[in-house]
C-alpha cells in the first residue's frame, strides 16, 4: 500500500535523476556485489567532497 501512495524507489529515482545515463549507471551499480557497491559509494563520496571543497574555496 505504501508503494501506491509514495511510489516505488525506482519511480522516485526516475523522477529525481534527470540524467538518464546516470540513472542507468546507478541501476547497474545496484546489481553489483556489496563490496563493489561500497567502493563506488566511497568514490562518489570522495568526489563530491572534493567538489564541495573546491566550490567553497572558489566562492
Amino acid at each position: 500500500m505504501n508503494c501506491l501512495i509514495n511510489g516505488t524507489l525506482q519511480d522516485k529515482a526516475e523522477n529525481t535523476i534527470s540524467d538518464n545515463e546516470l540513472l542507468i549507471m546507478f541501476k547497474k551499480v545496484e546489481k553489483l556485489p556489496y563490496d563493489k557497491k561500497r567502493l563506488v559509494k566511497e568514490f562518489l563520496d570522495s568526489f563530491l567532497f572534493k567538489d564541495n571543497v573546491h566550490r567553497q574555496l572558489a566562492g
